[in-house]
């Protein structure tokens, strides 16, 4: 009867492997929607940049459209 009976270590084991995948779980949902949320672009209305606006830039700053 003692053999059947699972031992510390197994329970141990088994524990450890539940929490490997609950964490696995969680990064899996996790990946899709953190792009979203750290969504970091800058969006600039060149509408409203002017000859004076852009000759007034820096040659550092410049960009080319």
């Amino acid at each position: 009867m003692l053999a059947s009976r699972p031992s510390f270590l197994n329970v141990r084991s088994l524990v450890r492997e539940l929490i490997m995948k609950i964490a696995a779980f969680c990064l899996m949902l996790a990946g899709p929607i953190l792009p979203s949320v750290t969504h970091a672009q800058v969006s600039i209305d060149m509408a409203r940049v002017t000859c004076a606006d852009y000759l007034a830039l820096s040659a550092a700053d410049c960009f080319s459209a």
